[in-house]
């Protein structure tokens, strides 16, 4: 950034710069809920993934994440005002991991996260059984 000043009959002309500077991407933290852990097989589970910037960062990312489900294949989850959710019922039985990631922009960094403890999925016939 310069300034000049031409000067005129009261002031002698100048000017001054300022050093370049950079302005880099604020950091991006990531969080992810389920409304139901554990669950049935048949049962909709309900995942929530927040976006948020990192003090001293501001705004709102937007743009997607990408939500991964044990070895079930990636959702895309549009985030809106940095809040995404993803419904879904064809998790099979079993425990497993759920990670999210935000690929950056240019206004914010990429950023993973993992749900703690991850997920259980309980088969439905092993739960009837066990009560018969």
């Amino acid at each position: 950034i310069a300034l000049a000043y031409p000067g005129d009959a009261g002031f002698n002309a100048g000017g001054t710069s300022l050093p370049a500077f950079q302005v880099n991407r604020a950091g991006t933290s990531l969080g992810i809920l389920v409304d139901l852990d554990p669950s049935l097989s048949h049962e909709t589970k309900t995942f929530t993934v927040e976006a948020d910037a990192v003090a001293p960062g501001t705004g709102i990312p937007a743009g997607s994440v990408e939500l991964t489900i044990g070895n079930l294949a990636p959702v895309s989850i549009p985030l809106n005002a940095g809040i995404g959710t993803h419904s879904t019922s064809a998790i099979p039985p079993g425990s497993w991991t759920v990670s999210a990631s935000y690929p950056g922009s240019s206004e914010f960094q990429a950023a993973n996260t993992n749900l703690l403890g991850g997920i259980t999925v309980i088969d439905t016939q092993v739960f009837r059984d066990g009560f018969e």
